[in-house]
Parts: structure tokens; C-alpha cells; sequence
């Protein structure tokens, strides 16, 4: 059921996108509240919202409080693929630093927001258990803590396909160090995504910082 469900969400994103943005965006309006979402529901408009890319603080807050404190695994992966989808619609996320200050988050306050949310899928990919430990939603079985239930190697497969969409070299270096204990499943889904980084790291290379910066001063 919950497939057909992803499947209808996927199909109305593709019917027409402006209009299930437009819709998607009332549900957010009211600054500070979290949005009246019922359960049953919560994963299709999760999905929905980064399908679409939708461009709005209270929606990567939204995305964010649901990888801290929900405790399902599925709707933690959703809240991942979103958040990549919509951080590649964006050359930078820094109008969103007040939204990730307004969040207890494990991180140091100095970090900017994409970086903050580079390390968090970082986290989740590599299974970093002391930082896990803070979000507390991730509590469970001690199954779940090794990381390998078909749930938990679920989360970090999609952790490590967002990498693909907005890691770099940061995230190249770091899981290096840890891929010789990774399942066979992960490291041929890091071999795909680690693609994708040299590949984008290579093409911004080729454009001049100038530019760069001129473009990303564009999006802000």
C-alpha cells in the first residue's frame, strides 16, 4: 500500500509540478508551526515537497525535524532524498542558516547549513553512532544500531545516494575510511555516487571562482 501510495505522489509531481508546488506551499505558510500533516500521509508530502524542489524555510525545517525525531527509518530516507533534491536545486543554502539554528542539532554553531547538511547524511551513511546517539529518534533495537537491518541499510543507501547529489571532497576523503566494512549493497551504491562527485567536482573546476561565485550570489 505504501508503494502505491509513493507511486500516486510520483505521479501527481509529474502531472504538473508548479501546481503541486503551489499546493505543497500552502501547507507551510504559517511560520514557526509545523504543518497539520497526518500521519498516514507524512511520507508522500515529504517525498512530494523535494520531487518538486520546493524552495521554502519551513519546509527544510520541516524535512530536518523529520530526520531528527522520526523514528521510522522509511520517512528518515524520504527526508534525506528531499533534502538532496532540493540542495542541488540550489548553488547555496546559506538563506537557510537561520532555520538550522533554530534546531538542536550536533553540530558546531559555526558550520553553514549545506555543510551541516552534508555531515548529517555523512553521519548517516558511515552509521557514526556517537553523533546518532544525540539524535534520539535513531534509538532501537540493538539490531538497528549495527547499522545492517534491512531498514537501517535502507537509510544509508539512500544517505549515500544524496551524497552523490551534493557531497565533495570532504565527503570523498571521509568515506574512503570507512567503505572496506561496508556490505557489498553499499560500496557498489558509494561506487555510483562517488562517480557523481568527481564528475561535479571536475565541472565546477572547469568554471572559474569568479563565476562561481556570481552565480551562487544569484541564487540567494
Amino acid at each position: 500500500m505504501a508503494g502505491n501510495h509513493m507511486a500516486a505522489a510520483e505521479a501527481l509531481t509529474l502531472f504538473d509540478a508548479d501546481l503541486i508546488a503551489e499546493k505543497l506551499r500552502a501547507l507551510f505558510l504559517d511560520d514557526g508551526a509545523a504543518p497539520a500533516i497526518p500521519d498516514h500521509a507524512v511520507n508522500q508530502i515529504a517525498y512530494s515537497v523535494g520531487r518538486v524542489r520546493l524552495r521554502h524555510a519551513n519546509v527544510y525545517r520541516w524535512l530536518l525535524l523529520l530526520l531528527h525525531h522520526n523514528s521510522c527509518f522509511i520517512t528518515k530516507a524520504t527526508a534525506l532524498q528531499s533534502l538532496a533534491w532540493i540542495g542541488i536545486a540550489e548553488a547555496s543554502l546559506s538563506w537557510l542558516d537561520d532555520v538550522i539554528r533554530s534546531i538542536d542539532l550536533p553540530y558546531p554553531p559555526g558550520l553553514g547549513t549545506h555543510e551541516i547538511v552534508r555531515t548529517a547524511i555523512e553521519d548517516i551513511a558511515t552509521w557514526n553512532r556517537v553523533i546518532l546517539t544525540k539524535l534520539n529518534s535513531f534509538a532501537g533495537s540493538m539490531q538497528d544500531w549495527s547499522g545492517a537491518t534491512p531498514a537501517a541499510l535502507n537509510l544509508r543507501r539512500t544517505a549515500i545516494q544524496a551524497l552523490g547529489l551534493i557531497g565533495d571532497g570532504h565527503t570523498l576523503e571521509r568515506i574512503q575510511h570507512d567503505i572496506t566494512a561496508w556490505p557489498l549493497t553499499l560500496r557498489t551504491e558509494w561506487h555510483l555516487s562517488s562517480l557523481n562527485i568527481n564528475q561535479r567536482l571536475y565541472q565546477q573546476a572547469a568554471i572559474p571562482a569568479e563565476q562561481r561565485a556570481a552565480q551562487e550570489q544569484r541564487t540567494r
